[in-house]
């Protein structure tokens, strides 16, 4: 096996530096709004945002744990490891949220994602191939993919934390050939801070570092001798352990009482990739998008994962190479592919349904019934996707869920497709190597580089970013509830408007308590507030409010639509409650025509996206009412 290179710190330096404009360019407008907006529509954006500045405000001038708020889904507060902590992140952003807040912070954040993405995509290339050019296609490919781009307009922060992971994978393959102690440490390094940007990641990767052990053991055991693996192994585990223990903990403590758990499979399955969604051109393009959309377009969260065709192309000529170093990156591709397409077959948009002759239909839902709900250790209802006279294609995805521990908190099995993206990035990188091998002149060896950073260029452009940008800035009403006096809770309906990030971050601007919030699972000592709230208008719902201390209600007229008149002859007639106050809200998005196209689905509830003559997130008339005491008027 040749010695792999060494890389100095100037190439270190250098790649850096051209990742760095290459971020500023590939997610531009985003540099010319680093202070005040964030980058797609109102979202998740908003909620890591106020995730930064709750952490600041926690450690540094509360020294408080940032992991529980008190202030969100009043009384109860919110136990924060219920949905991604993402603390990897919130340490990188903390500096800059100190001196510049927390907007700057978001976006730096941001910014990083990209340029040691590249950067350690670039290196573990490298790495494998001795190649400078396979270093700068493979960071290339891998950080402005389409997969990453989707989830920067949808605010996935923790979804960005990608640059941990070909460092974990470096350090594996490094421990495969030094043997040294020290690589499977840094590798158990990078996957704990792999776990501490996301949870998702964590399983993931681990899952697939096993794999990828499994294989690279099977080329190697002959080379191995005495105790030494288990030495690597040792130090790889318990180094993992000790860097996610601070995460761990509460998240085990939550999925120990079933508070981190999805239970029916067909919410699982509307999130898994469909076959298409590998092979169709993002929609993301600037130029050509906007008419791929109206075609076919994927779950713009979830579902834009588009290889490149560039890219696969690249990556065939890479598994040219027949090196067998490159070959468990293959398989991890490939197995990556097949996770991605979840629970069941779908191949654009929908589960494949085949219809068939009733009795085959009925035998086949006893079965699925048998399986996911008695045979299972994770049991799944099944129920909703028994669809009479249809049989489902399942996918090798299901038994995850049905059979692996803690496998049931993962919302979105599309999001394997970042393995096969990983694994596509490499061997491109491999076969720009190979061009370049075969261009004996350097001017040949010039051309083929610029041609094909044109080429990936023009396959994998998301610039200007299609899904534009929201203003980081309060509403008129957010003025009036910082001027009250404090603590005075504040509930809000309907409540559907406030499960998306945006109103957590109005949360920060006012200071007020809030009997809503937004995470990915609702505190369990919240759930039957939640139930009772969701019913209003209603006395019920009052009652609820005035008994737990909340004393200012904000009515949005618009978002109500039907239940408006109920919901405000409800407020008028009851007594100790008094109209203080009227408030038209100010627009934060602005975007571009793709987002008109998107329709408002399940999977992309109306609260996410705002999307031009189809608003759902409106600009709406907020009404004030204020709690001054039973009996009063």
């Amino acid at each position: 096996m040749s010695a792999a290179p060494r890389m100095s710190w100037r190439e270190h330096l250098a790649v850096l530096a051209v990742f760095a404009a290459l971020a500023v360019v590939g997610t531009w407008p985003l540099a010319s709004h680093l202070s005040d907006a964030v980058l797609g529509p109102p979202g998740d954006n908003y909620e890591y945002v106020y995730k930064i500045w709750g952490v600041k405000t926690a450690l540094l001038e509360r020294g408080q744990s940032p992991l529980f708020n008190p202030d969100v889904f009043y009384p109860a507060g919110y136990d924060v490891s219920l949905s991604e902590t993402t603390l990897a992140n919130m340490a990188l952003a903390l500096p800059f949220a100190a001196f510049w807040g927390e907007v700057v912070a978001y976006n730096a954040v941001v910014l990083l994602s990209f340029v040691l993405s590249g950067w350690a995509m670039y290196c573990l290339a490298r790495y494998l191939t001795g190649s400078r050019l396979a270093g700068a296609v493979a960071g290339a490919v891998f950080a402005f993919s389409p997969y990453r781009m989707a989830h920067l307009g949808a605010g996935h922060l923790p979804l960005l934390g990608t640059q941990w992971i070909p460092l974990a994978f470096l350090f594996a393959e490094r421990a495969f050939r030094t043997k040294a102690v020290r690589d499977g440490a840094l590798a158990g390094v990078f996957l704990g801070l792999t776990a501490l940007s996301s949870w998702y990641y964590a399983y993931m990767v681990g899952l697939f570092l096993a794999l990828f052990g499994a294989l690279r053991w099977a080329q190697t055991r002959r080379e191995w001798t005495g105790r030494r693996p288990l030495a690597v192994l040792a130090a790889f585990a318990v180094v993992a352990g000790v860097v996610m223990l601070p995460a761990a903990i509460p998240l085990l403590r939550n999925a120990g009482a079933g508070a981190t758990e999805y239970r029916d499979l067909a919410y699982i399955d509307q999130w898994s990739a469909g076959v298409a969604d590998f092979l169709w051109p993002s929609v993301l393009h600037p130029v050509w998008g906007e008419a791929l959309a109206r075609q076919y377009i994927p779950n713009i969260q979830e579902g834009v994962l588009y290889l490149g065709w560039a890219a696969l192309a690249l990556a065939a000529i890479g598994l040219g190479r027949r090196d067998r170093n490159l070959r468990p990156y293959m398989w991890l591709g490939l197995a990556g592919l097949v996770l991605a397409l979840g629970t069941t077959l779908h191949v654009a948009g929908g589960p494949v349904r085949i219809p068939v002759p009733d009795a085959v239909a009925r035998a086949f839902a006893r079965g699925m019934y048998f399986l996911t709900e008695k045979a299972a250790l994770n049991p799944l209802r099944f129920g909703k996707m028994d669809v009479a006279g249809t049989v489902l294609i399942p996918m090798p995805t299901l038994l995850l869920y049905l059979f692996f521990p803690f496998f049931t908190a993962m919302r979105v099995p599309a999001r394997f497709a970042l393995m096969a993206i990983l694994s596509v990035s490499l061997l491109a990188g491999a076969g720009a190597a190979s061009l370049a091998e075969r261009a004996k002149a350097r001017a040949g060896r010039i051309a083929l580089s610029v041609g094909l950073a044109l080429t990936l260029a023009l396959d994998l452009a998301s610039v200007p970013f299609p899904l534009g940008y929201s203003e980081a800035k309060g509403q008129p009403v957010d003025a009036w509830l910082a001027a009250q006096p404090k603590p005075s809770p504040v509930a809000q309906f309907p409540m559907e408007r406030t499960w998306y990030g945006y109103p957590l971050y109005q949360q920060r601007v006012h200071g007020q308590p809030i009997a809503y919030g937004y995470g990915t699972f609702v505190p369990p000592a919240f759930r039957e507030a939640e139930q009772i709230l969701r019913r209003f208008p209603s006395e019920e719902a009052l009652a609820w409010l005035e008994a737990n201390g909340v004393r200012i209600v904000l009515l949005a007229q618009r978002s109500l639509d039907e239940s408006w008149d109920e919901a405000r002859a409800l407020m008028g007639a009851r007594q100790g409650w008094e109209l203080a106050g009227r408030f038209e809200d100010e627009g934060l998005y602005h975007g571009g025509a793709l987002m008109r196209l998107i329709p408002p689905t399940p999977a992309i509830p109306p609260s996410e996206w705002v999307n031009g003559d189809k608003k759902s997130y409106i600009q709406d008339t907020i009404w004030v009412y204020r709690f001054s005491g039973a009996g009063t008027r």
